[in-house]
């Protein structure tokens, strides 16, 4: 994660506006994707390879379990095997901690302290993933830390990565490339130039194995999971630095800096909707089991937006002249999503409705997705700190 993927929030009350507008429709193919994730509730950013956001349990209130100063940076938390939840720190090291406690379990540093905005993914096999701003990516030992193998790119890593079926590790870079690793040894498999642009967005992968993803040349690229060809590609009228993510039926949802939401056809690349709002849209969006997606954009409001139709069911107004991360799912369907300035919301997923927020007593700044245990607890950073609230 990185911070452009923060969008503008103004001082509001809770205005929910039922707006319509935003049409389309169309279906794609649907399925389950195999994957080569650990088995955890959020083995990495957006959590599932899909980067639908949804998942882990419920039940959360606002209260904090526990909390560790000095460690967190832009990284989002991912959670392993054994209860081990893994972040990149503004100290330019990867920690593990016990997520029930917060009890350090190791940390890791990158070969030159630049930090880390990529968010780690958790293989089958507890193999942590992450890139790092030395130009590396990284796998690591889930157990010890220790380094397992080291890619080194030709820029910083921003992308987070993601996990195929056979274990291959898709991760984009600053260099203007895609890569296709393979998860044991780390040679590349392939490498696919998208254009001449960065790539901060993350990838996702869908039922029959394409990748899609994000560039700063204002195109989504779908690409061939096995050999990086070029499936298509879609237009946008800016950057894209938004992670897509993948419906049930497999559209693909994705903002971008043009100020829209866009709905594509996953197999052909085929506009189904545009949602217009009202500012840059780097968040990334997050799938609801209610037939909504939810994002934010820099307008100051964080939408609801049918998956079908694109119409906006409900938008809300949050807080201060700041920014928020890109929202995540309960499994009750409350909707997380955390202020750069600190407050971290809990929102009705069907109405916006406020359910809660929790702030600590210090002002801070924070760029993360929250995660969610399968207990329901919502682990996020602040300004240095990584937090566990229940």
């Amino acid at each position: 994660m990185r911070r452009s993927e923060l969008f503008g929030i103004l001082l509001a009350s809770t205005a929910l506006l039922m707006l319509t507008g935003c049409g389309g429709g169309g279906a794609g193919p649907r399925g389950t994707v195999q994957t080569g994730l650990a088995n955890t509730s959020w083995p990495k950013f957006r959590g599932a390879i899909q980067n639908t956001a949804n998942g882990g349990g419920s039940g959360a209130t606002g209260t904090k379990l526990w909390s560790i100063a000095n460690v967190s940076n832009d990284s989002s938390p991912a959670i392993g095997l054994n209860g081990a939840l893994y972040f990149g720190g503004g100290d330019a090291n990867i920690h593990a901690v016990n997520s029930k406690t917060g009890v350090q379990l190791w940390t890791f540093p990158e070969s030159k302290p630049e930090g880390f905005e990529s968010s780690p993914a958790v293989g089958a096999d507890g193999t942590v993933f992450v890139g790092a701003l030395d130009f590396n990516v990284y796998a690591l030992n889930g157990r010890t830390g220790a380094k397992k193998w080291a890619f080194l790119t030709g820029g910083p890593v921003y992308s987070s990565p993601a996990i195929g079926a056979d274990g291959t590790v898709y991760v984009g870079s600053l260099d203007n490339n895609f890569y296709a690793l393979n998860g044991t040894t780390g040679a590349v498999k392939w490498s696919t130039t998208l254009g001449n642009a960065d790539v901060h967005s993350s990838p996702a992968i869908g039922v029959d194995g394409t990748v899609y993803v994000g560039a700063g040349d204002a195109k989504v690229y779908a690409l061939n999971g096995t050999t990086g060809a070029v499936k298509w590609t879609f237009l946008t009228g800016s950057n894209v630095d938004s992670s897509p993510a993948i419906g049930p039926d497999g559209t693909v949802y994705v903002g971008s800096s043009d100020f829209n939401v866009y709905a594509l056809n996953g197999q052909t690349g085929t506009l189904k909707w545009t949602c217009t709002t009202g500012g840059q849209v780097s968040s990334s969006p997050a799938i609801g089991s209610n037939g909504l997606v939810y994002i934010g954009s820099n307008d100051s409001k964080v939408y609801a937006i049918e998956q079908a139709t694109g119409a906006v069911q409900w938008s809300v107004t949050l807080s201060s002249q700041s920014g928020l991360c890109s929202p995540s799912i309960g499994k009750d369907g409350t909707v997380y999503v955390a202020m750069s300035n600190g407050p971290l919301y809990a929102l009705n997923g069907t109405s916006g409705a406020i359910e809660w927020t929790f702030k600590d007593s210090q002002d801070g700044l924070t760029v993360q997705s929250p995660a969610i245990g399968s207990d329901g607890t919502v682990y996020f950073g602040w300004e240095g700190t990584m937090f566990a609230i229940r």
